[in-house]
């Protein structure tokens, strides 16, 4: 099984403390909370890739990454994230209709 990703980086490597992940997030989330829009959703994926305060960006059942490179998902974050994602947006189209 593949124990790198595409960028050369072992998967023990692109594990990162849940607290550094929220970190690198902030100026995202600062910008966001500026967006008025009662219509709009937030897709938090740290529930599905942080856990035990230990954010693990790759399958751990797999041992696949789950992105493509630092910022983008590659096929397989897509179907882990999926269910996560179609429940929040059959939730919005709830509120909506």
């Amino acid at each position: 099984m593949a124990k790198r990703s595409r960028t050369k980086i072992g998967l023990n490597d692109m594990k990162k403390l849940e607290k550094k992940h929220q970190e690198d997030q902030k100026f995202l989330r600062q910008r966001l909370a500026l967006i008025k829009c009662e219509k709009c959703v937030w897709f938090n994926w740290n529930k599905i890739i942080c856990n035990d305060g230990i954010c693990k960006p790759y399958d751990e059942e797999l041992e696949l990454p789950l992105y493509r490179n630092k910022d983008h998902i590659n096929r397989l974050g897509v179907a882990k994230i999926y269910p996560h994602t179609k429940e929040v947006i059959d939730n919005a189209l709830k509120k909506i209709h």
